[in-house]
């Protein structure tokens, strides 16, 4: 028997050099792998051949003999045929290798070893591939035997309110080799032998797992029992904090019928909310119950698994507070003191006196004033007056009239040719706080103006501050004498020394010929922290803003220092504006021609005509305009940046962003 070498990249390739050269087909090939190297990105394989002499004689004389006959090759491979050659043989039998030699000269058994969890070495030489076997050779299996194992996962809540547990448990499993029949090349296989699974988790290693997550407070007993009986468990909570419970706050319950509280609203036949069935709050009578205050209740803290507290609610505790033509009870409870009509503004309750005009004010009742509030059952004529010193309702129309109230003012009718105001001297207060606001703005603008001038020697240094005050004003701040202007006619009549000081330091500053009294730009600083402390101190004197309701006006003119909500048909030609908001409630209303204000927001249905009427909406840079549909000519202002609609448009968004830029979202009708 002799020995032969062969290399490649690959141990297919060294098998097709040794087919090719011993004319032997691959699968016949006994072969040893002798090496196996890897380097880089190149690789080596030798394996060894074992051939014998018989056969190699046989191939060579093969080879020599291509131009022999026919009938030569016949007899010479009969002659080879009667030779008695016996392979070896090898099986597996009860588990166990059995090997039989090969006689004769015949092949030697191949044993194989397949990848897996078993190790083979024979003659204490591991087996990496195949290995010729004998009777004699000492052949051992070693497999890898798996390990049982018990896995918990513990799972909290990221409130650390509930603990949910998993466990798995894998068993033990002990390998043999399986039987096989005899083979002159074999593959070795296994089996599994026995399968020992782990002991279930009991209560006390479960806890002490709990515990070791710090896990100690709402232990539920009963479902940690029923983990140490299952050999499965799938989130099963197994403990659970005790929840706060938050307190209840206190609760002021009314007991006289406010707007809010009434909405039976009645619908006509297309649907169409009839806002005039609101009705109003009916009057109350001295002594009668106007708000009791329901206590609420304690809470209690709670604890989460690991012990910690969870701290409750605490309940709003309210308290009530008695103001005009009303008194305390008792703490809880709240009553009428004289007959009016009743008012909520959160836990503050006013009873105001009524005054009540059953017919229409015109010549015959003549102008109506009063301190209370007051309800007119009918139409405010031509010409007529209504002031009141609190809330104001209309029940029907008012026609070329001029109505006043303090507080709350309401016509259920139309306002036709009419001037309707809210707020009284809140209107004013408001009006000068946005001229003051805008002054102060400007005053700031034109300092720094001066000042960049004066650092760029942008003009002559003989030149006085006052005279290059006076002709920038003339030439780019016009607006501010105008500012100051209407300012000094809101404080005409007032005797508010602040405002009567800073009303006569505008005129000798600003207006007119008064820059040329400024000596040095510094003065105008001065002026600018004088104007707003103003501001402040107007501000704190504002009280809470009231709100105008309608139904439809006409060629008019409405202020509130609140809001202002038409809830019919829309309006026409007029001049609204409101300190907080404008709204249009009825999906039919329309908005055509006239000029809407309002600080925060205008909501519209549908503005301006297909015959393009002018109409404009304007609201300050913080402020949204939202119209559900517009024509061309609309004009949208925010901030004092104008946009005007040339197109037909619907569901329109018009606002400042982020750099100050009008955007006008749109989309075309």
């Amino acid at each position: 028997m002799a020995e032969k070498i062969f290399c490649g990249k690959a141990l297919d390739e060294c098998l097709e050099l040794a087919s090719s050269e011993l004319n032997i087909s691959k699968e016949n090939i006994q072969y040893e792998i002798i090496e196996n190297k890897q380097r880089f990105f190149k690789r080596k394989v030798s394996i060894k051949v074992n051939v014998y002499e018989d056969e190699l004689s046989f191939n060579k004389d093969e080879s020599d003999k291509k131009e022999s006959n026919e009938e030569d090759l016949k007899i010479q491979d009969l002659e080879h045929k009667k030779t008695k050659v016996q392979n070896g043989k090898i099986k597996v039998e009860n588990g166990k290798i059995i090997v039989k030699d090969p006689k004769e000269d015949g092949r030697p058994a191949i044993l194989r070893v397949p990848k897996g969890n078993m190790k083979v070495l024979v003659d204490n030489v591991e087996v990496d591939y195949q290995k010729e076997v004998y009777e004699e050779s000492n052949i051992e299996v070693i497999f890898e035997e798996s390990v049982a194992q018990r896995i918990m996962n513990i799972s909290i809540s990221p409130d650390n309110m509930k603990v949910f547990i998993n466990i798995s448990y894998v068993p033990k499993k002990t390998y043999k080799l399986k039987d096989s029949k005899e083979e002159i090349q074999l593959t070795l296989e296994n089996e599994v032998d026995k399968i020992e699974n782990p002991p279930l988790y009991n209560q006390d290693e479960i806890k002490q797992e709990l515990l070791a997550k710090g896990i100690k407070f709402g232990i539920i007993e009963e479902n940690i029992e029923n983990c140490t009986k299952m050999e499965n468990v799938e989130e099963i909570l197994v403990a659970e904090g005790l929840y706060p419970i938050d307190g209840v706050n206190d609760e002021i319950q009314i007991k006289f019928n406010t707007r809010e509280q009434i909405s039976d609203l009645e619908e006509d036949s297309t649907g169409r909310i009839d806002y005039k069935s609101i009705g109003y709050v009916k009057e109350v009578k001295k002594g009668d119950i106007l708000a009791v205050n329901i206590k609420g209740k304690s809470g209690k803290d709670g604890l989460d698994v690991k012990g910690k507290i969870k701290k409750h609610i605490v309940g709003k505790k309210l308290f009530l507070k008695a103001g005009e033509g009303c008194e305390l009870l008792d703490e809880n409870t709240i009553v009428a003191s004289i007959e009016g009509k009743p008012y909520a503004k959160g836990n503050l309750f006013v009873v105001h006196q009524l005054h009540e005009v059953n017919s229409d004010v015109d010549i015959k009742t003549g102008n109506v004033k009063f301190n209370g509030d007051i309800m007119i059952r009918g139409n405010v004529k031509e010409g007529m007056i209504v002031e009141a010193g609190h809330n104001l309702f209309v029940e029907k129309n008012v026609e070329k009239g001029n109505i006043c109230a303090k507080g709350d003012l309401e016509v259920l009718g139309n306002v036709i040719n009419s001037t309707v105001c809210s707020g009284g001297e809140e209107i004013t207060k408001i009006s000068k706080v946005n001229a003051l606001e805008k002054l102060h703005k400007g005053l700031v603008t034109l300092i720094e103006t001066v000042e960049n001038i004066r650092k760029l020697n942008l003009i002559e240094q003989k030149v006085r501050d006052g005279e290059m005050i006076k002709l920038l004003i003339e030439n780019k701040f016009k607006y501010i004498p105008e500012i100051c202007f209407k300012y000094v006619k809101l404080v005409e009549k007032e005797s508010v020394e602040d405002e009567v000081t800073l009303s006569k330091l505008m005129s000798q500053k600003l207006i007119d010929f008064g820059p040329l009294n400024i000596n040095t730009y510094r003065e105008l600083s001065i002026l600018a922290e004088l104007v707003n402390k103003n501001i402040k101190k107007i501000r704190d004197t504002l009280s809470m803003p009231v709100n105008i309701r309608i139904s439809y006006c006409q060629d008019s003119d409405l202020r509130s220092s609140g809001r202002i909500t038409i809830t019919g048909k829309g309006e026409y030609v007029s001049n609204i504006k409101a300190s907080e908001s404008v709204i249009f409630e009825d999906p039919r209303s329309v908005v055509r021609g006239g000029v809407i204000k309002a600080s925060n927001e205008i909501r519209c249905k549908e503005v301006g005509s297909e015959g393009g009427v002018s109409t404009k909406l304007i609201v300050k840079d913080k402020g949204n305009i939202w119209v559900d549909k517009a024509y061309q000519n609309t004009c949208f202002i925010v901030g004092g940046k104008e946009y005007v609609l040339d197109i037909a448009s619907k569901d329109i968004h018009a606002y400042l962003d982020s750099k100050g830029e009008l955007i006008v979202d749109k989309f075309i009708l």
